[in-house]
């Protein structure tokens, strides 16, 4: 009786299997679905295809295994075969007193039945020889991306179900799509969905009126990326003299535009724009810019001298930078043959400054003020005729005399040369003396000579010209000047700061020898 049930119910089991509803179910997509609402749905007409094509050639694969000839007694007609395989399925011969047609069973089917196991829990045998798994909880999140990323298994009865939905689910957005494409909806409402993120159309907006009213409404509303999509779409479909007319007329919606095409790096049309819109100062610093970006000295040089002619000399608004990029050009000019020359001079190995003081890199695109300290560096006490006389540069870029004695004192000090800086700060009186005169006061020349080395006496030389006994006191004591400390003292008559100066002195050192001697100077009138 239990065989008997057993083979009843699978006979129900492949009625219901191979009934035309569930033949029906074989094939979900049809081919001839339309692919231009698919691809407007952003589902790939090549993907659904592929999907229904794996679907079918999973089933088929799966019917087309390999069989046994099993007899109704359990022995194997097929020599040396086993079942060593769950998709493997086997066919059962009637015996001489059976009545019934033989016909396919899965292994996994037919140990299930041998083990009286209950069919409720167990899976269907279909028609082409497939298992089909009991649907789990799991299996309900599957979708489309599920089933396409998982294309190598069979996907489940639930699997299908799942994609027919969805499949319909986007059909239906499809009409949805089709229908507002050529709605012309309210403009508000096509500007709240710009702002969302939700799908929009602006092909509707024929008319002038209505592109302007998209326009301000995005203004009106305050975000950047409904006014970039509203102008940008003004642009294309409008004449290019009606576009700019409209946008001078709104300030906002030009500033979204040119930082649009700023972040974009199309600097021309940027350019043309701003000039278009009279904000030339902006167009003109632009092109600067791009002239002096490239690194090679003749192509800056060139490109400069284009953007001159182009938007500087042309206004006069702009005639304090037009002198400024006048006289970069000229510095530019100036700096490339000093630069040959002095690299020939350098690979020659002849010339001991360049031996004992070789090029850290070379002088091009550098500033005025670093260009001075180059040529006062190595070729200081050049005549004005030369291009790189510092003497010569001052004059032709109207350097002050602080500005040039700074510099100048810098760079001679530097290689050591204190005669040239002695040089600098020498001058004539009206009666033909000589005297020590700077535009810089002294205590900071001091300081330069001290961190560049400068030996005792050209310091102890310097520290005397310091305005202020007080000042002059305070340097000599942080120096360790000891003769300058002890004039000071003197001339300021303190003589127990003196007697206790000297006493921290080394005897028979020349400082405190003169500690001594000024101490007992009769001519001095002490105040202690």
């Amino acid at each position: 009786m239990a065989g008997t049930r057993t083979r009843s119910m699978e006979e129900d089991d492949e009625d219901y299997w191979m009934s035309s509803s569930m033949k029906n179910k074989a094939s979900i997509f049809d081919d001839n679905d339309d692919a231009e609402g698919i691809m407007l749905l952003g589902v790939s007409r090549n993907k659904v295809k592929d999907l229904s094509k794996t679907m079918k050639e999973g089933l088929g694969e799966m019917g087309n295994t390999e069989e046994d000839i099993i007899n109704w007694d359990g022995s194997s007609t097929s020599s040396g075969s086993s079942l060593t395989s769950d998709l493997k399925s086997v066919r059962y011969r009637s015996s001489p007193t059976s009545h019934l047609a033989p016909r396919k069973v899965t292994s996994n089917s037919a140990s299930r039945s041998s083990s009286n196991s209950s069919l409720s829990g167990q899976s269907r045998v279909s028609n082409v020889g497939v298992t089909v798994p009991k649907p789990s909880p799991d299996s309900l999140t599957s979708s489309i991306s599920d089933a396409v990323q998982g294309a190598k298994r069979v996907p489940s009865l639930t699997d299908v179900s799942k994609i027919e939905a969805e499949v319909q689910f986007l059909r239906r957005q499809l009409n949805l799509a089709r229908r507002d494409r050529w709605e012309k909806l309210p403009v508000r409402e096509t500007v709240k969905r710009i702002i969302l993120g939700e799908p929009y159309s602006l092909e509707a907006y024929k008319s002038k009126e209505d592109k302007l009213s998209l326009l301000d409404t995005a203004t009106a509303m305050h975000d950047g990326n409904a006014i970039m999509a509203a102008v940008l779409f003004l642009k294309s479909t409008v004449k290019a003299q009606i576009f700019h007319h409209e946008m001078m007329r709104r300030p906002v919606a030009t500033n979204h535009y040119l930082i649009y095409l700023k972040s974009s790096r199309e600097y021309n049309q940027l350019a043309d724009i701003l000039g278009l819109f009279g904000r030339s100062e902006e167009a003109a610093m632009l092109k600067y810019k791009q002239a002096v970006s490239p690194v090679e000295q003749q192509v800056k040089i060139r490109n400069l001298k284009q953007c001159l002619g182009a938007h500087f000399s042309m206004d006069p608004s702009l005639a304090y930078n037009t002198s400024m990029v006048l006289q970069q050009l000229s510095l530019l000019e100036t700096q490339l043959p000093i630069n040959e020359y002095d690299a020939q001079l350098e690979r020659e190995g002849k010339t001991a400054i360049f031996k004992e003081f070789p090029r850290t890199r070379p002088l091009l695109g550098v500033p005025v003020l670093a260009t001075l300290y180059y040529c006062c560096f190595y070729h200081y006490g050049l005549p004005e005729n030369n291009l790189a006389c510092p003497a010569a540069l001052r004059k032709k870029y109207n350097l002050t005399s602080k500005q040039y004695l700074w510099v100048a004192l810098s760079a001679r000090s530097s290689i050591r040369h204190w005669r040239d800086i002695d040089e600098l700060f020498a001058s004539k009186s009206w009666f033909g003396h000589h005297k020590m005169k700077s535009p810089v006061s002294f205590d900071r020349v001091v300081d330069v000579l001290f961190r560049t080395g400068a030996p005792p006496e050209v310091i102890d030389k310097y520290l005397r010209l310091v305005d202020g006994i007080e000042q002059r006191l305070t340097i000599a004591r942080k120096l360790k000047c000891h003769v300058v400390v002890i004039d000071a003292l003197v001339e300021l008559r303190d003589r127990q700061e003196l007697l206790n100066y000297a006493s921290k002195l080394q005897e028979g050192t020349n400082d405190a020898m003169h500690a001594q001697v000024a101490l007992r100077n009769p001519a001095t009138r002490w105040k202690n």
